[in-house]
């Protein structure tokens, strides 16, 4: 960003300025050392002022805005033009935490952060789209992650109701779902288990490679209420 900012508009400007940095480091560095401290600040300065995205400051005012607000005292436009509360929050909690400690750790929570945002964004991302039966046979389509973060959703969606009143045979298809973690098979398992309790049988069909991979590691934990 520096280097665009200052003209330069080919890739050689990364090899040159890195370089003329290894340069300084290596052969001019006594004369380095009696550039004052305060010059550096400066220097430092400008270098913050050129790299800050202030347009990110008028995204997240707009994001913290209500949408009633933005559309009494703003354009339609400019109501419109505005990022998820949840990557506000992110872009502030990442620049809090590098003004007090340093950019690695502001890095870091700014990833926690994130992670925790999309494991509770998808969980309730899990969708079953039930068939139409036919020959005794009832087929679920599930759609999404199963996960730890969406396991009390999926089992919501197959209540003691819906259990007793589907077939004997019962099939759940994973063809565009994907089983990602033990707290999820465990899940499918307590679900072969309302079924089995019921004379009925629960298999699993169009698994994808991944979640063979996890059933098959989870295998030898136990369970195995459900049929692949």
């Amino acid at each position: 960003m520096i280097n665009i900012g200052s003209g330069a508009r080919t890739r050689a400007s990364s090899f040159i300025a890195g370089l003329f940095l290894l340069i300084i480091v290596l052969v001019a560095y006594d004369g380095i050392k009696k550039i004052p401290v305060s010059a550096l600040v400066g220097v430092m300065f400008n270098v913050c002022f050129h790299t800050f995205e202030w347009s990110s400051l008028k995204l997240m005012i707009l994001a913290a805005c209500p949408l009633r607000v933005r559309r009494k005292f703003l354009s339609s436009k400019t109501a419109a033009q505005q990022i998820r509360r949840m990557d506000a929050l992110v872009i502030l909690v990442v620049t809090l935490v590098t003004l007090f400690t340093d950019l690695a750790t502001a890095v870091a929570v700014g990833m926690v952060v994130s992670l925790f945002t999309f494991a509770l964004e998808t969980s309730n991302a899990v969708q079953v789209v039930p068939r139409e039966p036919t020959d005794g046979v009832q087929v679920y389509d599930v759609h999404g992650t199963l996960f730890f973060g969406s396991t009390t959703h999926f089992l919501d969606l197959f209540p003691e109701q819906v259990v007793a009143k589907d077939p004997d045979d019962v099939r759940l298809v994973f063809e565009t779902g994907h089983v990602a973690d033990y707290s999820a098979v465990q899940a499918l398992n307590k679900l072969g288990e309302r079924y089995g309790a019921q004379g009925k049988r629960l298999t699993l069909q169009e698994l994808m490679p991944k979640t063979h991979r996890v059933l098959s590691r989870c295998a030898r934990l136990g369970g195995g209420a459900v049929g692949v």
